[in-house]
């Protein structure tokens, strides 16, 4: 019988969506969510939702804590931290708590 390893990020922790997925309606996850992918609906994250460079999220993200990296086209909410590189785009709303950015 396989024997669990302690790894710093278990499986259980990262939603991943690679590059060659495309997800259409509502994505959620409690933990940690990294789209490589492209979604089209909304992004409903209780943790870190991270766009990478290839992502694309054309609808809404509402989550706690946010690293754009690709391209969103609509609205984005975060609670906590929001954090955009020199590539990353954001076509919509943005609304961050105070102090947050």
């Amino acid at each position: 019988m396989a024997k669990a390893t302690n790894s710093p990020l278990s499986q259980k922790e990262l939603a991943y969506l690679g590059e060659d997925l495309h997800v259409e309606g509502t994505v959620r996850c409690t933990n940690r969510m990294v789209i490589n992918g492209s979604v089209e609906g909304s992004v409903q994250g209780k943790a870190e939702v991270t766009v990478g460079r290839q992502g694309v999220v054309q609808g809404s993200i509402d989550c706690s804590q946010a690293v754009i990296s690709g391209k969103v086209l609509g609205n984005l909410t975060v609670r906590n931290r929001l954090e955009i590189s020199g590539g990353g785009r954001v076509k919509g709303e943005i609304n961050v708590q105070p102090g947050q950015m």
